[in-house]
């Protein structure tokens, strides 16, 4: 009968649903760890095209538990960690060819923001890790501690702490109503994340140590290790921001730079300080002669010029700067003086006559012989300062005088 054969045939096909699952998970699960390995070692390559193929083969065998506990427990979380691992460092650092070669999935990753792909990986675990014979939507109370924290890992690296904080906070508001019995210490390292890493890089200190101070489910050396650790981190950050705002107060000025050396300097200038006189010592009988002025104090004296001889080594003999401040006298005895003063009074024109046993003028000359010798520099123009004003030569007494002189020291 038709009625007979209906009821046999769904009796058969229920004996075959429920022995297939138990199969097919043992198979699930070798075939699992096998791909992992590959996986992971193409993830530390670099070869995004081989990972995202291993993943998606994985993933085609995972799915959400029936309850609470099922076969594929581990290789779930180690896969989803993966995955989460995975597309966050791609996300973070995209590849330098053409995006246009990676998988579709992968591309819509790319183009949505931080916080909505943060916000998109945790729905998916929460998915995920969710027992389908629930009658309710996904909740983070069935979400292991593990992919919590690779979670809020991957909303540090992306610099996004606040959605870090929303997940940690709502798996805590349901922490205790499901037990992760294969990692009891997975409440231990939420907090240390929680109050070392999230609420320090939102500025929250005052919180993060209230909440540890009020907190019962840590041990009492667990919970003070992380306090001393939070203060630690605390006193680094307020010392690392003073030094921030010194540095934006004061800036750090540049050194302004060398100057040039100045040049050397030419021939003139050089000949100013090279070409001095030296005096000799005092004779014997201990009497300081003065100096001949070089200018008579009366108006009807002047000192007539003698013909200057050329350094031989000299390249600025000629130039100005050399003559007005080379020019030395040779001091002469009183008696020398006594018989200068009587052969200029005895003149009409009113100018000295040069003798012959006076010595020509050089760039740097030493007396020979005679009492203690002085220098006598002009000034800057070449005129010896004196009191009185006198009137300067003429162009032909100063030539005649020259020839003069040159005539006798000829002789």
């Amino acid at each position: 009968m038709p009625t007979a054969t209906t009821t046999t045939t769904t009796t058969s096909a229920s004996v075959i649903s429920l022995k297939a699952p138990a199969t097919s998970s043992s198979s699930a699960a070798a075939t699992l760890r096998s791909l992992y390995p590959r996986a992971a070692r193409a993830f530390l390559q670099r070869d995004v095209s081989l990972t995202h193929s291993l993943l998606s083969s994985a993933f085609s065998l995972i799915h959400p538990p029936a309850s609470s506990s099922d076969a594929l427990a581990s290789q779930r979380r180690k896969w989803d960690i993966l995955r989460i691992t995975f597309e966050t460092t791609l996300y973070a650092s995209p590849p330098s060819h053409d995006p246009e070669t990676l998988p579709p999935s992968l591309r819509a990753n790319l183009m949505l923001t931080p916080e909505a792909l943060l916000t998109t990986l945790h729905s998916r675990s929460l998915h995920l890790f969710t027992p389908s014979d629930t009658q309710q939507k996904a909740t983070s109370a069935f979400l292991p501690g593990q992919i919590l924290v690779t979670l809020v890992l991957a909303s540090l690296k992306l610099d996004c702490p606040e959605v870090g904080r929303v997940m940690i906070e709502d798996w805590l508001a349901k922490h205790g109503q499901e037990t992760d019995v294969s990692d009891p210490s997975a409440y231990a390292k939420v907090l240390e994340l929680y109050c070392l890493h999230v609420l320090p890089r939102l500025q929250d200190w005052e919180y993060a140590e209230d909440f540890l101070t009020y907190e019962r489910e840590l041990s009492p050396d667990a919970r003070q290790h992380f306090v001393a650790s939070l203060r630690q981190l605390r006193s680094e950050a307020t010392a690392a921001s003073r030094v921030q705002a010194a540095l934006s107060d004061h800036p750090i000025a540049s050194s302004p730079s060398r100057s040039p050396s100045p040049s050397t300097s030419d021939s003139s200038a050089s000949s100013s300080s090279t070409h001095t006189a030296t005096p000799h010592r005092p004779q014997g009988n201990g009497r300081i002669h003065t100096l001949t002025p070089l200018t008579p104090s009366t108006p009807s004296q002047s000192p007539t010029p003698k013909p200057r001889e050329p350094h031989p080594h000299s390249a600025s003999s000629s130039s100005i700067a050399s003559t007005a401040t080379s020019r030395t006298v040779t001091p002469q005895s009183e008696r020398a003086r006594k018989k200068r003063r009587a052969a200029g009074n005895g003149h009409a024109n009113g100018y000295a006559t040069p003798r012959a046993q006076d010595n020509s003028r050089s760039r740097s000359s030493t007396p020979a012989a005679g009492p203690s010798n002085s220098i006598i520099r002009r000034s800057s123009f070449g005129a010896p300062a004196t009191e009185s004003s006198t009137r300067p030569p003429s162009t032909f007494a100063l030539v005649r005088a020259s020839l003069r002189a040159l005539l006798q020291n000829t002789s």
